[in-house]
């Protein structure tokens, strides 16, 4: 095991029966599929790579392929049959399998949904099993992998050395201890949930996306903590060009303390995404150091383990592409949070996406959408005007009080206003529920044929 499976299985021991860490995708597929066909493909990606068929039982048991994966083809028309969020929602058996579970949902437009464990996958593992499913979905016979990844495993725990350590904790030696965001609890605990905002602002891409992201989370929740707030950031560390062609966890949740916006009177937001740079620059030449290591090296200096309080995720969705079928992912929230709070950015067809999920023990959903739509504020604000004064952005992200203001009687109505929107980008994603979702062209020609279904009615 690697260094950052044992974290998680760790963890997954101590809260048993939890679909915490299922990861499950949803793939809208731009042409009918060929479920025979697409049931050999999987079942080759399953046999090519060890994590998705051995089990986490002790000893550990190589399961076949028809035993690794979960294979089922439903009607989406079947109102009662399974949706994607029942598939997120079902726990994985770490011991008997299966560990793979794949769902074709036929209709007009046939729907993929596929759900791995995050102890045998990352972001990147679904980019390479897509790359295999479109060699095998053709016919064409994988080859064995020349590495394996208890490989990797084994070259992470013998290259990192005590120098390595010391280093990545010397990062972290201003954070004295770990600050909190000063949010309120709930009375009672609520659900588990996701909220999501898709926002404007200017056009980065990639990894400019992210540390944008990272600036604007400074910005925003350096209103809830007296002390600037240290961030987990998961990064990938697929170091070695074998390690591309792997199906696996390669991932380590480094510990970021974001700068504060306070230590750049009269600023820019291009001053604090500088020092936003530095920091991130740092601590990724680090990024093979097991997390748990530096907390180690901490404790051994007398200092306080620094937890993050926000986990902060790039989630790239790029266009999955099969030979006779393009495939566009989307995530499904399983209903259980892996963190307390967790900030997500990803790009999307409609714009770049913004979501927080939370723990319902933690935090109220009301706080979280507050929190975000600031975020989302705050983020357009940095995209696309960088040269803003850090001051200004700061009286920005607060939402206008609208309590006991006057209305101007002349303000068009808001069906006028909705109108004009949906003229300006008419693909836009309006609606969403479940696995459902309607563009804002579509939404609006769903209300017209009801209201002239309601005026022939009187």
């Amino acid at each position: 095991l690697s260094a950052g499976q044992e974290a998680l299985l760790f963890d997954l021991r101590r809260r048993p029966g939890t679909a915490r860490y299922g990861v499950t995708r949803r793939y809208e597929l731009n042409g009918p599929a060929d479920p025979d066909r697409l049931h050999r493909a999987l079942l080759a990606v399953v046999e090519r790579h060890d994590p998705l068929h051995t089990t986490f039982s002790a000893p550990r048991r190589v399961l076949a392929p028809t035993e690794a994966l979960a294979w089922r083809v439903v009607d989406r028309d079947d109102r009662d049959g399974p949706t994607a969020a029942d598939q997120a929602a079902r726990p994985f058996d770490l011991d008997a399998g299966p560990l793979v579970r794949a769902t074709l949902h036929r209709g007009a437009t046939d729907v993929l949904v596929l759900s791995l464990h995050h102890l045998w996958c990352d972001a990147a593992s679904f980019e390479v099993l897509w790359a295999d499913l479109a060699r095998a979905y053709t016919g064409e016979v994988l080859e064995p992998l020349p590495v394996r990844y208890a490989d990797h495993a084994a070259w992470q725990r013998g290259r990192v050395t005590a120098a390595d350590v010391a280093a990545a904790a010397d990062l972290l030696v201003a954070v004295d201890r770990s600050p909190r965001l000063e949010l309120a609890r709930p009375p009672e605990p609520e659900a588990d949930g996701l909220v999501v905002r898709t926002v404007a602002g200017g056009e980065p891409q990639g990894s400019r996306v992210f540390a944008d992201f990272l600036t604007a989370v400074a910005l925003t929740l350096a209103r809830h903590s007296d002390d600037p707030p240290v961030v987990g950031v998961p990064v990938s560390v697929r170091d070695l060009p074998e390690a591309d062609q792997l199906v696996g966890y390669f991932l380590n949740t480094v510990l970021v303390p974001l700068p504060d916006p306070g230590a750049h009177p009269g600023g820019t937001v291009a001053d604090l995404g500088a020092a936003v740079d530095e920091v991130l620059a740092a601590t990724l030449r680090r990024r093979t150091v097991p997390t748990a290591e530096v907390m180690a090296e901490r404790h051994r200096r007398g200092r306080p383990e620094p937890l993050a309080d926000v986990m902060v995720v790039h989630d790239p969705r790029p266009t999955r592409r099969v030979p006779g079928l393009d495939a566009t992912g989307t995530t499904v929230f399983n209903g259980a949070a892996v963190t307390e709070l967790s900030l997500l950015v990803s790009e999307t067809q409609a714009g770049v996406e913004l979501a927080a999920e939370y723990a319902g023990a933690r935090y109220r959903r009301d706080d979280v959408v507050e929190l975000l739509d600031r975020l989302a504020i705050v983020f357009e604000q940095v995209t696309a005007a960088p040269d803003t004064a850090l001051a200004a952005v700061a009286a920005l992200d607060a939402p206008p009080d609208l309590v006991g203001a006057d209305l101007a009687p002349d303000l068009p109505p808001v069906t006028v206003e909705i109108g004009a929107r949906a003229v300006e980008a008419p693909d836009r994603v309006a609606v969403r529920q479940g696995e459902h979702q309607l563009t804002r062209d579509e939404l609006g020609a769903r209300a017209e044929r009801l209201a002239a279904g309601l005026a022939a009615r009187g």
